[in-house]
């Protein structure tokens, strides 16, 4: 049914599309487009108003039906009412609950959102497709579509590099191509390939080339036209790594720890650039019998004009601001939009946090607190920060945390330690008084990633130097952009150090737009929090409560939930008069408080896990934050090669995680309450056999014992940071 109304509406969709550019186009022809900020997000509002138009956008785009008001510019005017909001929760989020179900069970490699041509998710609907992806199987593996763009690199961008290598290597088909937002961070790549390529290996030809588009208007154009394909060529502008195939792992392995890949929406349109000979390659390893270096394509009048519908260039700069003051605008602790810092992707804020460290302080030397998101520490210790790891959130890892940095000499002292509000995927939250003094002691930056306990949930900034979120998930919400944040903490004693260093750096490159669908996606954040929470606490609740469930990980039934209660809202924690808004703890006492929409279950038999996720009727692949409800294995996505380690942290193999959607309440319950309903059934009927657990080592966050689950006896367990994992899709 959903196939067949997408059919219909598609081409009503594009014709009204097209008709709409063309009267956008008359009228910038006849000088009556409008300019300013203010009117574009007049605009944005009003470009839904047309039913059909309606309709397509729910089904094909973005979900939204109308941007909610009131506008943006009159929430900057009035930031105090805006983190009101934020605490409160603000007004129900508009979305179209029907679309939100067209992704659930789709089939193997389906893009997620269905549809979406951005889609930054995808369809792995059961156990066994979850686990043929992470063993490589063929069967999985040839239907994929879509990935996460870190971890699996999209058609578009495979397809533009697979045209670089053929126009401009004498021998294409052994090598390959990765495309970056500049040729600085290709220039990185290079560097780590040659770096981590076996010691045996002879030298290696890697070449660097920049893609310059060539958008020269006719001579009779308007010098508004010329200056226009002026910033259309600068936005466009990016860098290719050419390398020989066989260390194409390692190139794989930059490209999804650096996040500085392009986007899908920018690889589509150079490659449009590309077939059209308005793109050129610089470098000087172009061999003119082999490529050229030189275009001879045309700019026409229907080509600028798509490009100028699709790169937002005459707003980019104020998006950028109006992005930040909004981001700003949600901390209850004052916070200056000169302090916060955007990325292409959450990773890449966290690689130039990592970068400014190095910058600060050479021979670089960290610490992960906590388990933390499997890239964190593999950044870490593959780019060379010497990275110690602390796996548990306890009494007991405070104190091991302590020693080791009062056993270190002064001239070899740590220099960072990395910990996550809340960790991911064991929703723990660690000590954030007690790190900050120990921190302080050993003059040591804290880093903490907010992406799971937005500032819309809790206060963590005065305890932070540098805090990380991935822009990606809830803030997004609809899974078709990337992007990312640094907010460098007014509390931090190395503020000013940090924010110059951050400000003399070249702006680091973030398509027009996808900036700019970012910024959209976010309006109704605080809303969508709101229900994402909720829908993730019920969920929570009726699993704590069923005989098939083992634990639930979620704040309110880990041990360090009072922990996380001193830093919510809804208990008068984090805000206090110090901070200036003296009236938000008043507002946060209204509220109970927020958990956000993630949660991870661990059930008493393996077969129960894989049997109840199967028949979960909901989406299920990488990522979270999502205004649907996105579930998926977690630990076969993110630890599949080292399923025992993982397991020694509570990270086991059935580990089911969930990302709370938008959804009604009374859907998220009967969604739940009839998945345990089948697989008790199946249980009770000898179906599935009896509880095999898991593990017999079950580790409790917060109180520094590990048991086993027969004897009750404290064991100790000492375990290695593994190797390298490839099989990861997880983001």
């Amino acid at each position: 049914m959903i196939k067949h109304q997408l059919s219909q509406l598609e081409d009503r969709g594009f014709e009204a599309d097209r008709r709409r550019e063309d009267r956008l186009r008359r009228e910038k022809d006849h000088g009556q487009a409008h300019t300013t900020h203010d009117a574009s997000i007049a605009n944005w509002q009003n470009s839904y108003t047309s039913p059909t138009t309606k309709s397509y956008r729910q089904l094909k785009d973005d979900w939204q039906t109308r941007i909610p008001k009131p506008s943006l510019h009159d929430d900057l005017q009035n930031p105090e009412a805006r983190v009101r909001a934020a605490v409160v929760g603000g007004e129900k989020p508009i979305v179209n609950e029907k679309f939100l179900f067209a992704n659930i069970n789709t089939p193997v490699g389906s893009k997620i959102p269905l549809c979406d041509p951005h889609a930054i998710s995808v369809s792995l609907p059961t156990w066994d497709s979850h686990l043929g992806w992470a063993n490589r199987e063929d069967w999985v593996v040839s239907k994929m579509n879509s990935g996460y763009p870190r971890f699996f690199v999209n058609k578009p961008v495979t397809l533009l590099g697979e045209k670089i290598v053929e126009r401009y290597r004498k021998n294409p088909k052994d090598e390959a191509a990765l495309i970056f937002l500049n040729k600085e961070a290709a220039e990185e790549c290079r560097k780590y390939i040659l770096i981590q390529q076996p010691s045996e290996e002879k030298q290696l030809d890697i070449y660097i080339v920049e893609l310059v588009p060539k958008l020269d208007p006719p001579e009779d154009q308007a010098a508004e036209t010329v200056a226009d394909c002026m910033t259309l060529a600068s936005r466009l502008h990016c860098a290719a790594t050419i390398f020989p195939t066989k260390v194409a792992q390692l190139a794989k392995q930059f490209w999804q720890h650096a996040g500085m890949g392009i986007s899908t929406r920018q690889a589509t349109l150079l490659t449009l650039l590309f077939v059209r000979d308005l793109l050129e390659g610089l470098g000087p390893t172009i061999d003119s019998a082999h490529g050229r270096k030189g275009t001879h394509g045309e700019l026409t009048r229907d080509l600028y004009a798509h490009l100028m519908s699709e790169v937002p260039i005459n707003r980019c700069a104020k998006t950028r601001e109006a992005l930040c003051a909004n981001l700003a605008s949600l901390y209850v602790n004052p916070v200056s939009t000169e302090d916060i810092f955007l990325f292409p992707s959450g990773m890449a804020a966290l690689y130039h946090s990592f970068r400014a460290i190095s910058h600060l302080q050479p021979h670089t030397k960290t610490v992960c607190y906590g388990f933390l998101y499997v890239d964190t520490y593999k950044i870490l210790s593959n780019f060379g920060y010497n990275c110690h790891f602390i796996g548990h959130i306890t009494e007991a890892s405070l104190e091991e945390l302590s020693a080791l940095l009062d056993s270190q000499p002064k001239d070899q002292q740590y220099t960072a330690l990395y910990a996550e509000v809340l960790t991911n995927p064991l929703l723990a939250t660690p000590n954030l008084p007690r790190l900050r003094e120990i921190t302080n002691k050993h003059n040591i930056l804290l880093i903490l990633d907010d992406t799971l306990a937005p500032p819309t949930n809790v206060s963590i900034v005065p305890y932070a130097d540098i805090i990380a979120t991935s822009l990606t998930k809830s803030y997004s919400g609809k899974c078709n952009v990337m992007g990312g944040s640094l907010l460098i903490s007014p509390y931090s004693r190395r503020h000013d150090e940090i924010r110059a260093y951050f400000a003399a750096q070249v702006e680091v490159p973030f398509f027009p737009a996808d900036l700019d669908k970012l910024f959209r996606n976010s309006l109704d954040f605080p809303s969508r929090m709101s229900a994402m929470s909720r829908n993730a606490l019920l969920i929570a609740e009726t699993m704590h409560t069923s005989s098939l469930v083992k634990k639930v990980y979620y704040p309110p039934f880990v041990p360090t939930h009072e922990m996380y209660l001193s830093l919510a809202y809804g208990r008068g924690g984090g805000a206090t008069a110090s901070t200036g808004f003296e009236n938000i703890a008043s507002w946060s006492k209204q509220v109970k408080p927020q958990y956000g929409p993630l949660l991870s279950i661990h059930f008493k038999s393996s077969k129960v896990a894989h049997r109840f996720f199967d028949v979960l009727e909901i989406a299920k692949g990488p990522s979270l934050g999502t205004d649907f409800t996105l579930g998926c294995a977690y630990t076969l996505l993110a630890h599949a090669k080292e399923l025992e380690w993982a397991a020694g942290y509570g990270v086991v193999e059935g580990l089911v995680r969930i990302s709370a959607g938008v959804e009604t309440a009374e859907w998220i319950d009967n969604m739940i309450r009839k998945a345990l309903s089948k697989v008790q059934e199946e249980l009770d009927n000898g179906l599935l056999g009896g509880y095999d657990d898991d593990s017999g080592v079950e580790v409790s966050e917060g109180t520094g014992s590990e048991k086993d689950a027969e004897s009750d006896k404290e064991v100790e367990v000492v375990r290695e940071v593994p190797v390298e994992n490839e099989t990861k899709l997880e983001g």
